[in-house]
């Protein structure tokens, strides 16, 4: 079954997601303070994300994801909860564990090669699409530059956290990107596709810990090895 997230709840991933929609122009900041004075949210959590994402955030204008800007602040600000004892916690949802996931796309700078730039952004706003498709609400997107993305999946205290569980979220996210993909024409008569290789690090609460740009960089060296098992 499906985990929700139960109604009322704002997490890291709400919160952005509110101040996407008023960087975009989708949401009066009015509505921000209204969550917060409902005790959605709590005040510390609203002028933190309201500062960092205001004066600093700039979303990725093709995909709508979060930039490369945003990705290394984001996970450290994650990092720090993972890392608290839960006796130090108060809320009643806690933050047990988190997925990052590191994508590459295969074959894309065959497609721009083969077909132009114009087809190249076509295909990575179909990707977007995909990538959102198999993502869960509360998931935080980033587009990591050119063909590259990050996926923050935070698991939180009433969702199930077995290696059952987590596996299936990543093996979502993989089937959803690679999935019903259409055969493109080179200009010789060869066919291609345009496919992801995804590398991925499942933390625990209590684990040990890098730093947020060692974690990136562990993760896209296991993007590679799954990119340099397919061939490509």
């Amino acid at each position: 079954m499906e985990q929700k997230e139960p109604k009322g709840f704002q997490n890291y991933a709400n919160v952005d997601g509110l101040i996407q929609k008023e960087v975009r122009g989708e949401i009066d900041i009015d509505k921000l303070l209204e969550a917060q004075r409902e005790a959605k949210i709590t005040k510390e959590q609203f002028d933190r994300f309201l500062v960092r994402y205001a004066r600093s955030l700039e979303l990725d204008s093709l995909t709508g994801f979060f930039s490369k800007r945003a990705l290394e602040p984001t996970l450290k600000q994650i990092l720090i909860e993972l890392g608290q004892s839960q006796e130090a916690e108060k809320r009643k949802l806690k933050l047990m564990a988190l997925i990052v996931i590191y994508i590459d796309l295969n074959n894309f700078k065959t497609l721009n090669d083969e077909c132009g730039h114009l087809e190249g952004d076509k295909e990575l706003k179909t990707f977007a699409g995909r990538l959102k498709g198999s993502s869960r609400s509360y998931d935080l997107i980033f587009r990591n530059g050119g063909d590259e993305f990050v996926v923050l999946k935070p698991i939180y205290s009433h969702e199930d956290i077995s290696e059952k569980a987590l596996n299936g979220i990543i093996k979502k996210t993989y089937y959803g990107v690679n999935s019903d993909l259409p055969v493109r024409l080179k200009k010789n008569g060869s066919k291609f596709k345009v496919t992801a290789a995804m590398g991925y690090i499942i933390l625990h609460k209590g684990d040990s810990i890098d730093p947020a740009e060692e974690l990136i960089k562990r993760v896209e060296e296991k993007m590679y090895k799954d990119k340099g098992s397919n061939g490509r």
